[in-house]
């Protein structure tokens, strides 16, 4: 995982970036629930520490076997 730069958070920018997600599908998690994020003013934050809590969530890559 990429350290978020010296704040311990990610913008959803950064947060799409880093983790191969469309900014919709950011927002469509926090509003779910499965992201936690934090607002400072205007700003909506995913601490890095959840940002890692949602990756370890995710299933195992499995691979695929060539016939």
């Amino acid at each position: 995982m990429t350290t978020p730069p010296n704040s311990g958070a990610y913008d959803v920018r950064t947060f799409a970036r880093t983790f191969g997600v469309c900014r919709t599908r950011v927002f469509e998690m926090v509003g779910s629930g499965e992201l936690s994020a934090k607002r400072a003013g205007g700003k909506l934050l995913i601490p890095a520490a959840e940002a890692q809590r949602w990756l370890d969530s995710l299933p195992a890559a499995r691979e695929r076997v060539a016939a």
